[in-house]
């Protein structure tokens, strides 16, 4: 959607293959959460939710604390694993139980265009652990120094 780096290819990498991937699903109540939902095989039909995003449907849907990862797309993010996001606040208010509490890894998913110098932090943001870009892997180290691996071509 808008931009995002499409994830599907993650589903065909062979370290992947025996993962279940879900996809989020926005809640009416509590409002403005997700929840997530097994992403069935290509080509089975999903419906759009109010902002036209395609949304898999079903009776199994997990929340956040279910989950050993989640991948967030992104439009900015910084080295210390700060991100910015649509500004709908979906994630935020998804993660916002997870704490103090177990959760899931979060790895943000964005173009490596994407990254700046550093973002103002919220009381309420979680940060990400990793982020993935078109170029490196960058694993997030709040007040210091991010390590970058650069994708093998």
């Amino acid at each position: 959607m808008d931009g995002e780096i499409d994830p599907r290819a993650l589903r065909q990498l062979r370290h992947f293959s025996r993962h279940r991937f879900y996809l989020p699903v926005l809640q009416r109540f509590p409002a403005g959460t997700l929840r997530f939902a097994p992403w069935q095989a290509e080509g089975r039909r999903m419906l759009r939710n109010r902002f036209g995003i395609p949304e898999p449907r079903g009776r199994v849907q997990l929340t956040a604390r279910h989950m050993d990862a989640i991948l967030l797309p992104l439009t900015g993010f910084d080295a210390q694993g700060n991100r910015l996001g649509m500004g709908g606040g979906f994630y935020d208010r998804t993660l916002a139980g997870l704490r103090h509490r177990h959760h899931p890894l979060l790895v943000g998913v964005a173009h490596a265009c994407q990254e700046v110098a550093a973002l103002p932090l919220q009381p309420w943001d979680v940060p990400l652990a990793l982020v993935v870009t078109d170029r490196y892997t960058f694993r997030c180290r709040p007040a210091c120094r991010a390590a970058r691996y650069p994708h093998q071509q």
